[in-house]
């Protein structure tokens, strides 16, 4: 896991960009991060959206007063110890996120999620876990208790990572992220294979021996895998576990079951086609989860 040294922040300045500000203060004082807030002001004219450049307002230039000042403001607030600089740029929003997080370069991007999205029109988040090449925590505007990890607190209860793995090298990346995390941040990890249950058919492990279901031999094949998975400094502080289902219907619901402050997954759906054509469980859970998610870029993007 590379250091969280630049944090970018995205804010459109609605009554949830303070609070998203406290989370990214929170981890920029754990980790000893600058923090950059970012405004962009609504792309218009007949061209602008095919432009994919940003560019930085300027103080003196020809710019959005009001949100300058909002911007002004909202780096108020940031606490002295933690260095913060505001930037406020123009054009389509996605690309400029992705765009200024590859030019800091930021090692993490923190936003919220302002809802589902249809088909035909993808919302920023979603957007950005198909451009961004930086980690991205996810912060989901309905789910109120979640928008602090509450990292500075003297309780001596420990955090709960929820960490999926399907075992593909995205998902090895995410789980090798998650162990580097639960090491900066005391926290105990709870690892997740779902095995399908659409594929079931039946075969005898010898021709001497009893029957024993695909779905049996896999949940042992995936205990094992899981078990390898876990690095010896780490052994106590981590919980395995092995579901039957479907993927994001299993990871919500262990997400009930354990209550964590933080779900860390890979992101390998980057084709724009795949989200007609298969379900996408990335997408599924940063919608649905109580608490925020931490995408991890895959091995190729990874820094």
């Amino acid at each position: 896991m590379k250091p969280i040294q630049t944090i970018l922040c995205p804010v459109d300045l609605s009554d949830f960009s303070p609070r998203e500000v406290e989370l990214a203060v929170e981890l920029a004082r754990t980790f000893g991060s600058r923090l950059v807030l970012q405004h962009n002001l609504p792309a218009t004219g007949f061209g602008l959206a095919k432009s994919w450049e940003w560019k930085m307002t300027h103080p003196g230039a020809q710019a959005d007063v009001p949100a300058e000042t909002k911007m002004e403001r909202l780096a108020a607030q940031v606490p002295e110890d933690v260095p913060v600089e505001t930037m406020i740029t123009d054009g389509p929003l996605a690309i400029g996120v992705a765009r200024l997080a590859e030019q800091l370069p930021a090692d993490l991007v923190l936003l919220a999620c302002h809802g589902c999205s249809s088909e035909e029109h993808a919302s920023l988040t979603e957007d950005l876990l198909g451009r961004c090449n930086s980690p991205l925590l996810t912060l989901h505007e309905g789910k109120e208790r979640t928008w602090s990890l509450h990292l500075d607190r003297r309780s001596d209860r420990l955090l709960r990572f929820l960490v999926p793995t399907d075992f593909s090298p995205a998902a090895g990346e995410a789980v090798r992220y998650a162990f580097d995390l639960a090491r900066q941040i005391p926290a105990e990890v709870h690892l997740l294979h779902v095995v399908s249950s659409s594929a079931a058919p039946v075969a005898p492990i010898d021709a001497m021996g009893p029957a024993v279901s695909y779905r049996e031999a896999a949940k042992a094949d995936a205990e094992e895998r899981l078990e390898d998975l876990v690095p010896g400094d780490l052994e106590p502080r981590v919980r395995r576990h092995v579901k039957l289902g479907r993927a994001d219907e299993a990871i919500l619901d262990l997400a009930e079951e354990v209550d964590p402050d933080l779900i860390v997954m890979g992101e390998h759906a980057r084709e724009l086609l795949r989200r007609f054509l298969t379900r996408d469980t990335a997408r599924k859970v940063l919608h649905n989860a109580a608490c925020p998610v931490w995408f991890v870029p895959p091995p190729v993007m990874a820094a």
